[in-house]
């Protein structure tokens, strides 16, 4: 090694090489496959991947679990963002043999308020680096690529009267929707406004006529390019001085829709939303903020007061309002109507059917022992939001409810 000794032959004292295989397993992504369509953001769809232990001993972590990621980027790098919790592996008490592999369906959805465009799908698995591995750079998949579209809801026919009309009196309206987009319009909540005003074009000025019309066949979605039509009874308020006026329909989500369509940007005024436990009536101390994503307002609640653990609702149902009157776009107009809705928590519920049960309990034992900055937190079971998932605190509250529902 040193060249102590003079030799007549300098260059033949390597031997030939000696193969060693380490003896360690080694997962890999071998397929990702998804929608072959566009995708509407905020709407879930299929995803499927197949992971395999191409190493020669078996895996034998039982928190192997497998994170989706979305990326603008055609090459896995820090850009990629988590999409949802990671997903534990199947069968997690059965180590994955040399060779043998699983494969994961799972229904993902891309946020609402991305932009419309392309994005790459990733799944790495081994997202937590619970198991020990030979090659721990190779754990995730090649891109799986979806685009990300919107319906765009248009007005294509109005009709009316012919002859002059009698303020007060009913006269006939028909329009005719369509989607002009590339993907289904899928919201029963999308409904038509009439309007009347006194100018040629529509702008701040016109008034609502009456109530909002929700589209028929309320549970089908409106497919691409497809149409509906309505036909309604209307009148101009009696009041109004005669004269030449003109009406509008305008077609879309009511402005307390979430964030699946263009929506105007609104603000909130003083107990804009509320909620109330149904148990006793009582008021649930709460704080909002709205802020602008992508041109559509994003309300954001958060609990405080008696009745909240951690940030969140104490176990029970409860009714949310919100005041028509209180949400005002940028034209000054609200809602035609209050909206209300029955919620309910229930720690330890983690996919939100009413009762913890064997689910809950995989998600449970999944997340158990991360921390807020890992990948697979649940923070809806950290019970006491101190940013840990532990077994003091948030598995025994965990243990207290099992199989129970709301």
């Amino acid at each position: 090694m040193y060249n102590n000794q003079d030799e007549t032959d300098e260059i033949n004292n390597v031997f030939a090489p000696f193969v060693i295989n380490p003896n360690a397993p080694d997962l890999i992504v071998t397929s990702l496959t998804g929608p072959t369509s566009t995708v509407v953001a905020g709407t879930a769809f299929n995803l499927s991947w197949t992971v395999k232990n191409q190493g020669d001993v078996a895996a034998s972590s039982a928190s192997i679990a497998d994170q989706v990621y979305y990326s603008t980027s055609a090459t896995f790098d820090a850009s990629a963002v988590a999409l949802g919790n990671a997903y534990l592996r199947p069968n997690s008490g059965t180590p994955i043999a040399s060779g043998a592999s699983y494969t994961q369906t799972v229904a993902a959805t891309l946020p609402s308020t991305l932009p419309l465009g392309v994005y790459y799908l990733y799944v790495k698995t081994d997202a937590n680096n619970t198991q020990a591995e030979f090659n721990e750079t190779n754990n995730v998949s090649a891109p799986f690529t979806v685009s990300s579209d919107k319906p765009d809801l248009v007005v294509t026919t109005f009709s009316g009267p012919t002859a002059t009309v009698v303020p007060g009196d009913l006269f006939s309206l028909s329009w005719t929707v369509k989607n002009q987009g590339t993907v289904p319009a899928g919201a029963s909540f999308i409904e038509d406004q009439v309007y009347y005003s006194t100018s040629s074009t529509f702008d701040t000025s016109a008034v609502a006529l009456g109530n909002a019309y929700p589209r028929p066949n309320l549970n089908t979605p409106i497919a691409a390019g497809a149409s509906y039509t309505q036909t309604v009874s209307a009148a101009l308020p009696g009041s109004l001085a005669p004269g030449t006026y003109y009406l509008y329909v305008t077609a879309l989500p009511s402005s307390l829709a979430a964030g699946t369509y263009h929506l105007s940007v609104v603000t909130l005024g003083t107990g804009a939303i509320t909620l109330k436990n149904q148990a006793d009536g009582s008021s649930v101390g709460l704080t909002t903020s709205v802020t602008t994503v992508n041109g559509q307002s994003v309300a954001t609640v958060t609990f405080t007061g008696d009745g909240t653990v951690g940030g969140s609702l104490g176990d029970g149902l409860y009714t949310l309002t919100v005041d028509a009157s209180q949400v005002t776009d940028a034209a000054g107009r609200h809602p035609t109507a209050n909206y209300t809705a029955s919620v309910f928590r229930l720690f330890g519920d983690a996919n939100g059917d009413g009762v913890v049960d064997n689910a809950d309990a995989d998600a449970f034992r999944q997340t158990f022992g991360t921390k807020s900055a890992d990948v697979g937190y649940l923070w809806y079971l950290d019970y006491d939001g101190n940013g840990t998932i532990d077994r003091a605190t948030d598995a025994a509250q965990f243990t207290a409810r099992n199989r129970k529902k709301v």
